[in-house]
């Protein structure tokens, strides 16, 4: 059997899922999530990242940063994924359809807040107080005034 280019570039295998790699180190960047090793503190808050390019992303909102420009509007982000979410709203680019009532939108965690409307589940439960709510987006808005939500 002949291997394609891309095959054969991709020669470190991962023993665990089959995934491969164009080096040893991505590999072993990969083999942490299996793991769950994270060597990669933020300087800022607790959280840890599998590899080092994480937490420089990570902190950019901490501290402000917003380097990606939006073409459109001129308003800056810190991540490009964050960038294009927002460019999507410029181009009216919407990939996300409800099943249930036909409604677009432009990203999925859209979608699954709205899908979450169409059950009468309620698996979001409150720490504070004793109430539930069918997201997290429900529970945060009703309690983003409140001193005792963090």
């Amino acid at each position: 059997m002949t291997q394609t280019k891309y095959q054969a570039v991709r020669r470190h295998k991962c023993h665990l899922c089959g995934s491969a790699f164009k080096d040893s180190s991505n590999l072993a960047n990969h083999l942490r999530r299996h793991t769950g090793q994270k060597d990669y503190p933020c300087t800022v808050c607790p959280k840890e990242f599998f590899t080092l390019t994480e937490p420089e992303s990570h902190e950019r909102p901490h501290n402000g940063e917003r380097p990606f420009l939006c073409t459109h509007c001129g308003k800056g982000f810190a991540t490009p994924g964050y960038l294009l979410e927002h460019t999507k709203q410029h181009t009216n680019y919407r990939a996300f359809k409800c099943d249930e009532c036909g409604k677009i939108f432009y990203n999925g965690c859209q979608l699954r807040e709205q899908r979450a409307t169409h059950n009468d589940g309620r698996p979001v439960i409150s720490t504070r107080r004793p109430a539930t709510f069918k997201t997290k987006k429900r529970l945060k808005k009703k309690y983003e005034n409140s001193f005792e939500f963090t």
